[in-house]
């Protein structure tokens, strides 16, 4: 952990607030064009975007507003991997941890284009996916909806013994799920 620790903060300070935006104006929108996007980010007060691109060219500019990010390649569970982990090395080119979230949970029918979900297929790509970000230098993140989700998924790497992933894995954060004012009227439980 201490060392785990040291190379993370090699990269620079964690977000100060932890409040983000789930950044995805168009899939087209990259490099320089999301500085308008952007400079909204920043004067909402956020410091964290979660982020489809996975570009060199928005790696650079997302770093240059200093702003902490979740690289989330655009792949459906029904997706091969392919060479999407690359981002992970644009993202340590640019200064910024590499983190990278494989797939999107697995329980949205959304994920399947409409079908079922398939665990099966799914811990399998999420295994691939994740020694492919690990080779590129980054860290594989997981994002699931459920404890039965995740169970599969640990059982999949016990079964075949990749348990190095355990030693860069994380639990995707999706920053911007509580960001709403101070006072909000809906939820007496969740407040900024």
């Amino acid at each position: 952990p201490t060392q785990q620790a040291a190379y993370l903060k090699s990269y620079g300070p964690a977000p100060k607030k932890g409040i983000g935006v789930h950044l995805m104006p168009t899939m087209g929108t990259k490099g320089d064009d999301l500085r308008p996007w952007l400079d909204r980010v920043r004067a909402m007060g956020m410091d964290m975007v979660t982020t489809l691109n996975d570009d060199p060219d928005s790696m650079r500019v997302f770093a240059e507003y200093g702003l902490f990010v979740v690289c989330r390649p655009f792949a459906r569970c029904t997706d091969d991997w392919g060479d999407r982990g690359k981002a992970a090395e644009y993202m340590r080119n640019a200064g910024l941890v590499p983190f990278i979230q494989a797939y999107n949970e697995p329980s949205d029918d959304r994920e399947w284009n409409g079908g079922q979900p398939n665990y099966e297929a799914w811990k399998w790509r999420w295994i691939d996916a994740a020694n492919k970000i690990i080779n590129y230098g980054g860290f594989p993140g997981v994002q699931v909806l459920s404890p039965e989700e995740l169970n599969i998924l640990i059982d999949a790497i016990e079964e075949t013994g990749q348990q190095h992933i355990y030693d860069k894995w994380w639990m995707s954060y999706h920053g911007y799920a509580d960001n709403h004012p101070p006072i909000w009227p809906w939820d007496g439980k969740t407040r900024i």
